[in-house]
């Protein structure tokens, strides 16, 4: 168990044929990069001599005749650890020392698509899961291929040969990787596999320091905002004031007076501000004036929040999910309404590319959760083909889902496709938070009929709120799709997927697991003008908060304590019984009677996490302990996930204690810190974490600590003062200490 305190400082080898083989077409020195197929585990590979040195592009591996080998990531990187995890796979099969491994990101190509999304992104808890038997595969390759070269150079046959730490070993000699490379350029490439060997491997299920943390603490991570293309001209934007806001003019004369201003530009997201220098641009941001045309009808988070109240109130609507033989009523019936509130993303790093168009090409540099996305949109706005289209990716300064969106991108490539210079965007703190995409307001009317002992449990839900998917999917499909098709047809056919995908992320957790007799949840669709996205575990994030907290509701109401209620209910489920088991005995549950304690348990992205939080309520709240548990699988890094939940619980407790984002006047009231606070170092409680040993199959592990935050904060609350918490945020019923 780990536990962070406030206080704390802390075969055989099959011939390869040419059809195999992938375009391979560069590197940053002579030497031999390897690319493999990223669509299936096979072990099919290729290896040619990198020649041209100006597109480096479709490899995963380049060993150079001189220098580490660098491993290029297919999944953004963005504080989750991917870089390491990935990097620490390939080194385990290819038998090279992790320490000595370059890492760089993957620039956008087809190559790096993912399994899942079916193009090049990083999300849904998905990177590891799915890569983690493709990464042995390659490094397991690369290596067979090493020895064969070693045998061809020095004339030994395979069978005497053995690798260690980057040197193919032959008798008391060796010869390194590096002196290899130009041969293994030769040879053809050999295919091999790694069996997964978590108890004999040197990095896999160990806790190994990150490959990034020398850039991150020296100051020579590359983001967003840090790099890009040389001699960028600095830019700034003025969003709508509104939602729904169209621009018409603005004082551009007097802005191009001020000094540095090269341009001032309208753009479909308003205006944009062109100079010299960031502060500049900036600075002549404060003497802007405009003239909209404003929407007809002015938004209002608190009529939504009634509109939605009155949408449920006779638990109508479209069917999403159901159980057993429905709703039927029963001795005891309980009804309650709960809510949540449209939350920003809040990454440290605001929204930012760069981006050059010119006559018949591009070129982005971007932090993106999605650079598969990135092509299509550029093509789209400059006429551009997607083949003409350069995309390099920086790490990310946080993402959670904001950074799949790509209003920065597409505001830079409106820009710069205008002037036909480079420029560099970059959003202030108030544009990120005022003109951003948020996690969706959410209405949930609930109610449950059981008999005495609660033994037969029946469960009806009616959840008013807008569809992530609308906007959403039909970018998505852009992005999947062939450039041949041009960009109408994408579109139409996202249009098309939304008849059957409209609700994916409103139903994601929505069921109870607790051996429901019957169940029936409906959803009333609403068409606020609010933008949102994708927001870390998603529909979970409040269908969690729904149910675990509705659960414990009828716990009290049958009179069972909240632990045996659902452990009763679970035996069929032995891996969330187990997690649930688990934080009961590190929190000492039964010991202290779960006294000013809640509790909760979910499954989301293939894993199961349970969370027990301990409160004290006097004249404010104070959070004193957390204890989280997660069952993911076999955890390849448990340093990484153990970071993980840490994580998680900072940003699950953050929204359920103070997030909201509010409109008024199609308005958002939230511009930075100071009214859209995070949890402070003085406010985080202690944090023990546990990691659930296992031999199954790795699954998610950066978004599934993250739903059972707020329900047992409230069902704490509960035990401490008698008073439920059902609309979010909890500062908007008692003071945070």
């Amino acid at each position: 168990m780990k536990t962070i305190d406030k206080s704390e400082s802390k075969k055989s080898h099959p011939k390869v044929s040419r059809r195999t083989f992938l375009k391979i077409t560069a590197a940053t020195s002579a030497g031999v990069t390897f690319g493999f197929p990223l669509t299936s585990c096979s072990s099919n590979g290729s290896n040619v001599t990198s020649k041209n040195h100006n597109e480096f592009a479709n490899a995963w591996i380049h060993i150079p005749e001189k220098g580490p080998l660098t491993f290029t990531c297919p999944r953004s990187e963005m504080g989750q650890g991917i870089s390491t995890g990935l990097a620490s796979l390939i080194c385990e099969a290819m038998d090279y020392p992790l320490n000595l491994l370059e890492v760089v990101n993957a620039p956008a190509d087809k190559i790096y698509a993912h399994k899942a999304f079916k193009m090049q992104g990083t999300g849904a808890s998905l990177s590891t899961s799915t890569e983690w038997e493709h990464m042995l595969t390659i490094g397991a390759s690369i290596r067979a291929t090493i020895i064969h070269a070693a045998s061809k150079k020095l004339d030994i046959p395979e069978k005497s040969l053995k690798t260690k730490e980057g040197y193919v070993i032959y008798g008391k000699q060796s010869i390194s990787y590096q002196d290899l490379s130009k041969v293994a350029a030769k040879v053809e490439m050999k295919s091999a596999t790694h069996k997964l060997d978590v108890k004999n491997s040197k990095y896999i299920g160990k806790y190994i320091k990150r490959v990034d943390n020398l850039k991150k603490v020296t100051g020579k991570e590359q983001y967003g905002i840090d790099g890009g293309i040389k001699n960028a001209l600095a830019a700034v934007i003025i969003p709508f004031p509104e939602f729904g806001s169209i621009p018409l003019s603005c004082n551009d004369k007097e802005l191009l007076k001020l000094e540095g201003v090269k341009y001032v530009l309208k753009i479909p997201m308003g205006f944009a501000i062109v100079a010299d220098k960031y502060w500049q641009a900036s600075k002549a941001k404060e003497s802007f004036k405009g003239h909209w045309k404003k929407p007809g009808t002015l938004f209002s988070s608190k009529k939504y929040k009634n509109e939605c109240k009155k949408l449920t109130k006779n638990f109508e609507g479209k069917e999403l999910l159901s159980e057993g033989n429905g709703y039927k009523k029963l001795d005891n019936e309980i009804e309650a309404e709960y809510s949540v509130p449209y939350l920003a993303h809040a990454t440290m790093e605001p929204q930012n590319a760069t981006v050059w168009v010119k006559k018949n090409e591009a070129h982005v540099w971007i932090p993106t959760q999605s650079p598969g996305a990135v092509q299509p949109v550029v093509s789209e706005i400059t006429g551009i083909s997607r083949e003409k289209i350069t995309v390099e990716s920086s790490s990310l300064g946080g993402g959670f889902g904001r950074r799949g969106e790509m209003d920065a991108l597409r505001n830079a490539t409106e820009i710069s496709n205008k002037i036909q210079k480079p420029v560099k965007l970059i959003y202030s703190r108030e544009d990120d938070m005022k003109y951003g995409f948020y996690r969706p307001y959410v209405f949930s009317r609930i109610k449950a009929s059981f008999n005495k002992d609660a033994s037969d449990f029946y469960w009806k839900q009616s959840i008013a709120t807008q569809s992530i998917a609308k906007e959403l999917l039909p970018k998505m499909i852009s992005s999947m799709t062939p450039s041949w098709m041009g960009n109408t047809l994408p579109k139409k056919l996202g249009e098309f997927a939304l008849l059957f995908a409209d609700s994916m992320s409103i139903k994601e957790g929505a069921l109870a697991p607790y051996n429901l007799k019957g169940a029936e949840i409906l959803w009333q669709k609403t068409n606020p003008p609010i933008t949102t996205q994708f927001w870390r575990s998603v529909g979970h994030s409040q269908n969690a908060f729904f149910v675990e907290s509705f659960v414990d509701e009828v716990a009290h109401k049958a009179g069972i304590d909240p632990m045996k209620f659902r452990e009763s209910r679970l035996k069929q489920n032995s891996r969330q019984l187990n997690v649930l088991q688990t934080v009961k005995k590190m929190s000492d549950w039964e010991k202290k009677k779960g006294e000013s304690m809640g509790l909760a348990t979910h499954f989301s992205f293939k894993s199961y996490s349970a969370a027990i939080i301990e409160v004290e309520y006097k004249e404010s709240l104070v959070l004193k302990n957390v204890w989280i548990a997660l069952d993911c699988g076999t955890a390849l890094n448990p340093d990484g996930v153990h970071a993980q939940l840490m994580s998680s619980v900072i940003f699950g407790l953050t929204a359920a204690l103070m997030g909201k984002i509010e409109i008024e006047n199609s308005k958002v009231v939230q511009g930075n810190f100071d009214d859209y606070p995070l949890l402070t170092m003085a406010q985080t409680p202690k944090i023990h974490t546990e990691v659930i040993k296992s031999t199954e199959k790795p699954t998610g592990a950066g978004e599934p600590g993250v739903p059972v935050i707020a329900p047992a904060l409230c069902n704490a609350i509960f035990r401490a003062t008698k008073k439920r918490i059902r609309h979010l945020p909890v500062s908007d019923h008692m003071n945070i200490a």
